[in-house]
């Protein structure tokens, strides 16, 4: 991975460089050397909180760096992980947040419009850019001295005939490390009074199998007292 002009924070995350490909020479001739896991450039800086970067295979030639160039801010105490409810919901509807991290974090809640993490860097964890500057912080609880926190919030309400909102819900820790990013999750959540509504009792068909899944013994998605269903 290299990065340029970025602020970029890994978070639970294992980045391996690519692995060395074949030599252009002609045979009996060597693989290349393997990529390196990071690689950081002029004006950027890179953040993580238990990951770990590893150098790329090489098959005749050297494997990669675990960080070819730059110096990485690796900080020590555990990853800011949480477990989201379904990622549909209906509005006005809880949703529960079960949260793991440092003993006694303060836990807070980031909503946006996006998903901060990135698309393919070779990672298995979030890749989140650190722009919290602009989007709403909520406080949602302290975490115990193992750093587990159960919590619930009330999913926002929406315009009445307004269908639906898709929106991106990321866990941040505060402690003494400062404000770090963590799970995220992207959302819809459903107007309640939105169509389709085919059994005319004026809520939204989706939300009625949301809130009572026996109501689609056949699983079309549509409620079997409806035509169709």
């Amino acid at each position: 991975m290299s990065l340029d002009l970025a602020d970029v924070f890994a978070s639970a995350s294992s980045i391996t460089g690519g692995a060395g490909g074949p030599s252009w020479y002609p045979p009996p001739a060597c693989g290349g050397h393997g990529g390196d896991g990071v690689v950081i450039g002029f004006r950027s800086s890179f953040r993580s909180i238990a990951s770990i970067s590893t150098g790329g295979f090489g098959s005749c030639g050297a494997s990669g760096d675990a960080y070819g160039e730059g110096l990485p801010v690796l900080l020590p105490g555990p990853a800011a992980r949480a477990a989201f409810g379904p990622s549909v919901q209906s509005e006005l509807s809880t949703l529960s947040i079960a949260y793991q991290g440092g003993p006694l974090d303060d836990v807070l809640l980031v909503v946006g419009p996006r998903n901060p993490q990135t698309g393919d860097l070779g990672a298995r964890g979030p890749w989140l850019v650190v722009d919290f500057g602009w989007m709403p912080l909520f406080e949602i609880g302290s975490a115990n001295g193992s750093g587990v926190l159960a919590a619930s919030i009330t999913t926002p309400g929406l315009p009445a005939g307004s269908g639906s909102l898709r929106t991106m819900l990321q866990i941040a820790s505060s402690n003494a490390f400062g404000l770090t990013p963590g799970s995220s999750q992207s959302f819809l959540f459903l107007d309640r009074q939105s169509g389709p509504d085919c059994d005319g009792d004026g809520l939204n068909d989706f939300v009625e199998l949301i809130e009572d899944p026996a109501l689609d013994a056949n699983l079309n998605l549509v409620p079997d007292g409806c035509p169709g269903g």
